[in-house]
């Protein structure tokens, strides 16, 4: 009965048990194996390509294993970036977003009351204030830290963001000496590798990205084609799906899709946003 209130779903973030999914254990595996690397490293990918949804399972999958603390920079107002006390006034408001909503696993009461602190207003919170508060979050907890940022498109052609960048790039270059995250994770649609970070407005960029210390990953790639299975609840019935899409003479197969024996279908990305909105 649960399966047949499942439907398809093309806006934002999917949940198993409410919509049709791929299987994407292999993904986590993959992201699981870079943090207990100690990777930093980027997800980048076209929207609807499930960033958002592996960020989120992600999170939940693995929250017994790493302390997880996950932002995101979408809707965040051009005021956020104004300076540098107003871009850290906002990372630490939805850090404590994270802490009250209990979206990571607990923390102790001074990380709590110093989080809030410096969120209000009449805070001047710099980069190194916040780089020690990273290094206190990671010191106190009993499990490796994992930092996830999204929307970072958001914040790409902001300096002080470039700046934040090249902060956790210096926390990263003394990981040895110093209690810092097990892994930073980065998504957006763009590579945000390639970014240049200006010494101040006007003048050329730098050579060096100050991020140039991700590593390569790209964990949407096994994922062009994948499984969907139809019940006569769910959808219209397969030969109503035929008429629609075509089938070329003689046989079962359509372009992008293909009718295996069992009466699944497997369709590749390109169609599978179309086929959605035909069922």
């Amino acid at each position: 009965r649960q399966d047949m209130r499942k439907r398809f779903n093309v806006d934002g973030l999917c949940y198993p048990d409410e919509h049709y999914m791929v299987n994407i254990n292999d993904r986590l595996e993959q992201i699981q194996t870079l943090i207990d690397d100690g990777k930093y490293f980027v997800i980048n990918r076209a929207r609807q390509y499930g960033k958002k949804t592996t960020l989120h399972m992600l999170a939940q999958k693995f929250s017994s294993e790493y302390q997880i603390f996950s932002i995101s920079f979408e809707g965040l107002g051009n005021s956020s970036y104004k300076d540098e006390w107003s871009f850290c006034r906002k990372v630490y408001g939805l850090l404590y977003d994270v802490i009250y909503y209990e979206e990571t696993s607990e923390v102790s009461d001074e990380i709590r009351t110093e989080c809030y602190r410096m969120s209000l207003n009449d805070a001047r919170p710099d980069f190194r204030t916040l780089s020690n508060f990273f290094s206190l979050i990671c010191k106190e907890s009993g499990k490796p830290v994992v930092f996830i940022i999204d929307e970072v498109d958001q914040a790409a052609d902001q300096e002080s963001f470039l700046d934040f960048l090249g902060m956790l790039r210096d926390k990263f270059m003394k990981r040895r000496s110093r209690p810092t995250f097990r892994s930073v994770i980065l998504a957006g649609v763009y590579d945000i590798k390639n970014l240049k970070l200006k010494i101040r407005k006007g003048q050329e960029s730098l050579c060096n990205s100050p991020w140039n210390i991700a590593a390569k990953f790209n964990p949407m790639k096994s994922f062009i084609v994948f499984m969907v299975y139809f019940s006569p609840i769910s959808c219209p019935s397969l030969n109503l799906l035929s008429d629609r899409l075509r089938p070329t003479a003689n046989t079962r197969s359509f372009p992008f899709i293909t009718v295996l024996p069992d009466g699944s279908i497997s369709i590749s990305v390109p169609c599978s946003i179309l086929i959605m909105k035909i069922l």
